[in-house]
């Protein structure tokens, strides 16, 4: 089945694919335009509906919680401070599971975000609320997570629990990814 990102697209698709091992198995990962993380198999298969070979989808997650897509019931408008973000950083694959952290466009300013941990099969392990949205991909290494957020914020998070260990405000726009070295 065809994913149909490109008809949820909420501005654009920024992020590139990850591939790595989940459990036993080879997977791409992506983060959508949409907002949704998804994994593939990495063989292509022939869409017989469609007639060309696509990349079959195993599962998708919605990296957005409820609350920042819809209130009573309404479509929250995005590029709204409290509206739904796509996934802007390059997921990472880490151990079996999946991290992602959601963003929009810079000229949209701040906003809510949301960094995820996934296990193999797409479902959280756990979830972090308190970041901002991030255009930046998360960096992991020794068990945690670094993540940057778009207004300045650098967070660093346990890889396994999510248990916040420090945030550090940098006083500026952070545009580029963490990297964790040495």
């Amino acid at each position: 089945e065809i994913s149909g990102v490109s008809e949820r697209v909420l501005h654009a698709s920024w992020s590139s694919p990850a591939f790595g091992k989940l459990g036993s198995k080879d997977r791409v990962v992506w983060g959508g335009g949409d907002g949704f993380v998804y994994a593939y198999e990495p063989k292509p298969v022939m869409d017989e509906g469609e007639g060309f070979e696509i990349l079959k989808e195993l599962w998708r997650y919605d990296a957005n919680p409820p609350e920042y897509r819809e209130k009573d019931g309404e479509p929250i408008k995005y590029a709204t401070f409290r509206g739904p973000s796509e996934v802007i950083g390059t997921t990472v694959i880490h151990n079996d599971h999946v991290y992602a952290i959601i963003g929009q466009d810079p000229e949209h300013g701040d906003g809510v975000g949301m960094l995820s941990c996934l296990d193999a099969g797409g479902k959280p392990v756990w979830t972090f609320k308190d970041v901002g949205r991030s255009i930046s991909t998360l960096s992991i290494a020794d068990g945690l997570v670094y993540a940057a957020e778009y207004d300045g914020d650098l967070h660093c998070l346990d890889a396994k629990t999510g248990k916040s260990h420090w945030k550090h405000e940098t006083f500026s726009r952070i545009w580029g990814s963490t990297l964790a070295a040495d």
